[in-house]
């Protein structure tokens, strides 16, 4: 049942109820966090040094100024997802204390983590940062936890034109956009671990169609791959709206939306004086070709979708995965140092190639749920 203001804008009582959007984006974010805090997960060693004696350990001297400012917004938002999480059954100064503690026992245990893996540095200043962050979005959270989930407009889209069991669907749909922050060989792939794990396969033969040795550029490689991706993810996005939503335009925003993220990533990591180089030939071409299959996968019905997109992410993660790797773009890259941003290019990899295998996950499930309810109602 979608929620009805009364005249004075308030929500009744027993309309109050805890956000299911809000404990998937905590849930993902506290992820995402670990993720990026334990990045790269490799060469774990121990030097004899016990996990928490980091606490023990003098203040740095040197300046720090970057890394705090780093680590108090890198928090921030899960004090803020904490807060809505808890809403409405914990509220006020009780719940900004118990997502404070939450998240600075998990800063302190991943920073203990940190003591085994040879590229991370345990520091009790980061604790310090980490937990204020929380504090902050915590604050923020009790400020605007009920005027968002109670009464303000974005809960009244969310139940206007998304799907009530929506919830996990948006998430994973948002971490699209951070997925295709990480610079990849072709502009909108992910799901690439042979690259990323060195892991060798042999090219089958019949691809010899999209690829040929002496070609100058990846422009067909690019276009394919990336319609693939991009489609399958507009496709995700089609199926969480409802049908009366106004589903054509929200379609050209996400596709506007993945090439400014793009655009940002690419001039945020590998190319700052050329954020727009990712455009290619074939790059132009998937977006084209993938506003075609969205617009397409308006007339047809969330089963069709569903089957359309989990075709186009097998597919393209199978490519992705068997293409020879773009020797322009590991030309481009390969002085390409990841500096003070670890922990930023850490997370947006993670999301890069878990995206399509959660997505894949997401909707096999939905499709399973929705038979289940289906037979129920027979």
């Amino acid at each position: 049942m979608t929620p009805t203001l009364d005249r004075e804008g308030v929500l009744r009582s027993w309309q109050r109820r805890r956000s299911p959007l809000s404990r998937v984006a905590c849930i993902a974010y506290a992820i995402l966090i670990i993720d990026a805090s334990l990045y790269p997960f490799s060469g774990w060693r121990d030097i004899g040094i016990r996990p928490f004696d980091y606490l023990l350990a003098p203040w740095p001297a040197r300046g720090l100024e970057f890394d705090i400012v780093v680590n108090v917004l890198g928090y921030l938002p899960l004090g803020l997802f904490g807060m809505f999480l808890l809403y409405p059954s914990l509220r006020g100064i009780v719940a900004v204390g118990v997502v404070t503690l939450a998240s600075g026992a998990l800063s302190a245990v991943l920073e203990a983590v940190q003591t085994y893996l040879p590229t991370r540095v345990a520091s009790k200043v980061d604790l310090v940062t980490n937990l204020s962050g929380a504090f902050l979005g915590a604050l923020l959270g009790a400020f605007f936890a009920e005027p968002v989930l109670d009464r303000g407009r974005l809960r009244e889209l969310r139940f206007q034109w998304f799907e009530r069991d929506a919830s996990w669907g948006i998430v994973i749909v948002a971490l699209w956009f951070g997925a295709i922050l990480y610079p990849q060989s072709f502009a909108f792939a992910s799901g690439n671990l042979t690259q990323t794990f060195g892991i060798a396969l042999a090219e089958p033969e019949w691809i010899g169609f999209l690829h040929e040795p002496s070609a100058r550029d990846f422009s067909l490689e690019d276009l394919v791959v990336s319609s693939c991706f991009l489609s399958a993810a507009g496709l995700l996005f089609l199926n969480q709206l409802r049908s009366f939503a106004p589903r054509l335009l929200l379609i050209f925003a996400f596709l506007g939306l993945s090439v400014l993220c793009k655009t940002l990533g690419t001039g945020w990591t590998y190319s700052p004086g050329a954020p727009f180089v990712w455009i290619t030939r074939g790059a132009f071409g998937s977006g084209i070709a993938a506003a075609l299959i969205l617009l397409v996968g308006l007339s047809l019905p969330r089963g069709g979708r569903n089957w359309l997109l989990r075709i186009l992410l097998l597919f393209g993660v199978f490519l992705v995965n068997t293409l020879p790797a773009n020797p322009y773009f590991d030309s481009a890259t390969q002085d390409w140092a990841h500096g003070r941003l670890l922990n930023f290019y850490g997370l947006a990899l993670g999301v890069s190639l878990a995206w399509p295998f959660v997505a894949l996950a997401y909707s096999l499930r939905r499709e399973r749920a929705d038979r289940v309810a289906r037979a129920g109602s027979v």
